[in-house]
């Protein structure tokens, strides 16, 4: 088996949000499950997305979720 290398110095941060994502959502999505159709993926997708955002603790995060730091940080930085 031949190991590939791949450098990720040079993407922007941008690229790197992007690789990140579509490598979390294969990992706890799309290999976990199969899907009849393609709106049976898409509706999954939307439910995935919004547990992502809504409901996933982060560590990095302070134990929030990203709706919550986000929230949370707003709060803390108005005037």
């Amino acid at each position: 088996m031949k190991t590939i290398r791949i450098d990720l110095t040079h993407l922007r941060n941008e690229e790197w949000f992007e690789l990140k994502t579509q490598f979390i959502l294969k990992s706890e999505l799309l290999y976990l499950q199969e899907f009849e159709s393609m709106e049976q993926f898409v509706e999954k997708l939307k439910e995935y997305i919004d547990y992502y955002n809504n409901n996933r603790i982060k560590l990095k995060l302070k134990g929030m979720s990203p709706v919550q730091f986000r929230t949370h940080l707003t709060s803390i930085t108005k005037y």
